[in-house]
């Protein structure tokens, strides 16, 4: 040990010694035994010191042989090629022969698998992350790891960081793979929405490796078995990309729904894992959806827009009006910031099935009355009062902070657990006359114990539903992040969802995974927009055949996480209950089987070949640390409930 380490552990000693003869022989009355229990409580409190300080234990000659661990990359980079399998059966026969307790496999999250489980094993995780697996060596006990690898790994600075501080010596045993010429599809890029029969564009980005810069190769885009596009894009040269837009003519079903394009090369390469990506776009004749137009914007917009598209799983368009009447689009990825003209704003407007106006106020068009009457589901956030049928008066200014109780309504369930002390006050707020069937989510106050003012009004007259914000400065909420932000999300997701619910044309609201193409190794996110869910059931059709999957407990309150599933196209059934409730949904969902490891170059790992020698020389003079074995938890266990039984028979406290 160091002499910081002895330093630590005389005095713990003392204090353990003396905190234990204050217990006994000082505040306890005098009785017997007391010798007995000092020595047990010091004894416990001393082993608890040796955890903190994790002496190394002497190591038998079996020990040191025990001490070298081995890891093994199984990424997707190290996956055999249909042409030549050695890279990964030189790997495997490396890993068998140096290992003598099996091996750690790193990937996304290390894992120990025995040495007769080895050729059974393959490549697959979709992450090239080394140092968890390192790291859980050297937390083991080792002093050597053995580094099995083809040097594709994506924390190589990381792990040269951090050897030092775990004190072992790193030998890397590199594996030659074959690198074959490869092009990929880097990114995808199309809208959420487009109207049928009108053009549709969807931009890629290609990379390639080992491959002639400039040469052409030729991109596909297809809807089921047709070919609705085609277009040259030149291959880059290493570490950079190309991109090129295929622009096609939009169709979908009948009645409106998602269409699911595959962007792809005309032919094959030697890895076509990464040769196809795909998309998903809602086509109808009339696009529905959200529309959102904000008359005075602000940072309303910006928040707003992400969590209605996640909350009801529908195409949102959002337009600011600038001072000058003219109309620009915010919204993702190429539409964003361009500029629209007025019949686009109130077609959009007159299609919606959920419309949003923000910054309503007297300088607002007047157009915005006859389709807020109009609207069957509408949120209004107004920026001044308002006349019939709204009757909002002018707005107070002050902090108005939000009552820490949650009133009674059909989104409590989803806000009971959040804690509205960190929330930033509303900047001010309004007073509009609540109907008999009006309900609030939230109440604010003067004071930071909040008031019975409502911060939100929503009400149903006569199958119309209605959410009339009475507060500005909700974007405050998103912008600080943590607790706040979750409530930002929490309130108008929830709020949307039931404005939405029931709105035939409105799909999305049924249950869904949160995003339809799911990267490769991560598992699908669902959620229940609306409710509370207790347990999820899916049923998947497609790739391997029928599967189905339940999970019980939920991450939150409406979104819950399945299992990974293996890359494909696959159509599920799913349903979500809450009690006596259940909301059902169905459609595609495609695990895409590109990854960035198949393009991921090698990296340089002369640097981790050098062991911290000056660190090593202690993990040297023994054995593994301490923590690693599971008697001293054991004894303090012990201690400590014989200290207790003693104490109980002798009649102390």
């Amino acid at each position: 040990m160091t002499l910081v380490s002895w330093l630590i552990l005389m005095i713990g000693t003392a204090l353990a010694f003396g905190f234990a003869y204050l217990t006994y022989f000082r505040r306890e009355p005098a009785g017997r035994g007391r010798a007995l229990l000092l020595a047990l409580r010091a004894a416990a409190l001393l082993l608890i010191v040796l955890l903190l300080i994790d002496p190394r234990l002497g190591a038998t000659a079996r020990g040191r042989a025990d001490r070298t661990r081995v890891v093994l990359d199984a990424s997707l980079s190290m996956r055999p090629r249909p042409a030549d399998s050695a890279g990964w059966l030189q790997a495997l026969d490396a890993a068998t022969r140096m290992a003598r307790t099996g091996v750690i496999v790193a990937g996304e999250s290390p894992r120990s698998v025995g040495s007769d489980s080895l050729p059974a094993l393959a490549p697959s995780s979709a992450s090239s992350r080394m140092l968890p697996a390192i790291q859980a060596a050297a937390e083991a006990g080792a002093q050597r790891v053995i580094l099995v690898t083809d040097g594709a790994i994506e924390d190589g600075q990381e792990i040269a960081s951090w050897l030092p501080r775990l004190g072992v010596e790193l030998d890397v045993e590199r594996v030659q793979t074959p690198s074959p010429a490869n092009r990929a599809i880097a990114e995808v890029d199309a809208p959420a929405w487009a109207e049928a029969g009108q053009p549709l564009e969807v931009r890629v980005a290609v990379a390639a490796r080992s491959a002639q810069p400039e040469q052409n190769t030729v991109l596909v885009v297809r809807q089921g078995s047709t070919v609705v596009a085609r277009g040259n894009v030149a291959l880059p040269g290493e570490t950079r990309l190309t991109s090129a837009a295929l622009t096609f003519t939009a169709s979908g079903p009948p009645e409106g729904g998602l269409v699911r394009y595959d962007v792809a090369f005309e032919t094959p390469d030697s890895i076509p894992d990464d040769d196809v990506r795909s998309v998903y776009v809602f086509v109808s004749e009339e696009p529905a959806g959200v529309a959102v137009v904000s008359f005075l914007p602000d940072w309303e917009p910006r928040f707003l827009h992400p969590v209605l598209a996640q909350a009801l799983g529908l195409p949102v368009r959002t337009f600011l009006r600038v001072p000058n009447g003219g109309y620009f689009r915010a919204a993702e990825g190429l539409q964003a910031g361009t500029r629209v003209e007025e019949t686009i704003v109130r077609r959009a407007v007159a299609q919606a099935d959920v419309l949003v106006l923000h910054g309503v106020s007297e300088s607002a068009p007047e157009w915005w009355r006859e389709a807020a009457q109009r609207a069957r589901r509408l949120i209004l956030l107004p920026a001044g009062p308002l006349g019939e049928p709204y009757q909002v008066s002018g707005p107070v200014a002050a902090d108005w902070y939000i009552a820490p109780e949650i009133p009674s309504s059909p989104v409590a369930p989803f806000l009971q657990d959040l804690n509205v002390s960190e929330v930033p006050p509303l900047e001010s707020l309004f007073n509009a006359p609540a109907g008999a069937s009006a309900w609030a989510p939230l109440n604010a106050g003067r004071t930071r114990r909040g008031g019975r003012a409502p911060a939100l009004l929503v009400q149903e007259t006569a199958g119309r539903r209605v959410a009339l914000a009475t507060g500005t400065g909700y974007w405050r909420w998103a912008f600080r992040g943590g607790a706040a932000r979750d409530l930002y999300t929490r309130l108008w997701g929830a709020v949307a969802g039931w404005i939405a619910q029931e709105q035939a044309q409105v799909a999305g609201a049924a249950v869904r995974p949160v995003t339809r193409v799911v990267p490769r190794g991560s598992a699908p996110r669902w959620i229940a927009p609306g409710m509370t869910v207790d347990s999820l059931q899916i049923r998947l059709a497609g790739a391997g055949g029928p599967r189905e999957t339940t999970t019980v407990r939920p991450q939150r309150g409406d979104t819950a996480l399945s299992a990974v599933l293996p890359p494909g196209h696959y159509h599920y059934d799913a349903r979500a209950f809450s009690g006596g409730e259940m909301l059902q949904g169905s459609g595609a969902l495609t695990v895409e089987s590109y990854s960035a490891e198949f393009m991921r170059p090698p990296a340089d790992l002369s640097e981790l070949r050098s062991a911290p020698a000056a660190l090593l020389d202690d993990r040297r003079s023994g054995g593994r640390p301490l923590h690693a074995s599971p008697w001293p938890y054991v004894l303090i266990v012990l201690l400590l409930c014989t200290e207790w039984v003693f104490r109980r028979r002798w009649g102390l406290r």
